[in-house]
């Protein structure tokens, strides 16, 4: 079975599982964590969500990686440093990516 949306496609074989997070609340839509049956197919997956957005129905749609804790803390204090960054220095653009922070003119 295909679930297409443009050239996004997800077959059932590569799907594990899929189950919703959170409490249900009346207007509010919950996260679905999803399983995939390779590293490969999530990284696949990840590079076409841009294509998801190209469709009005699913332009409020993203998808992430799920992280560890550790990698939430991580993330965290980085954004954090590239806000202060941006602060102390409003002529320059900074971005976390990769763990690193980078600095463009």
């Amino acid at each position: 079975m295909h679930t297409s949306l443009v050239s996004l496609r997800v077959e059932k074989e590569i799907l594990l599982s899929a189950k919703k997070i959170g409490l249900k609340a009346i207007g509010k839509v919950r996260p679905i964590v999803v399983t995939l049956e390779t590293r490969t197919m999530l990284l696949i997956l990840l590079k076409k969500t841009k294509k998801l957005r190209e469709i009005e129905k699913f332009n409020r749609v993203y998808l992430s990686r799920d992280l560890s804790p550790e990698e939430r803390t991580d993330r965290k204090s980085l954004y954090r440093t590239v806000s202060e960054l941006q602060k102390e220095n409003p002529d320059r653009r900074f971005r976390a990516r990769d763990g690193t922070i980078r600095m463009f003119p």
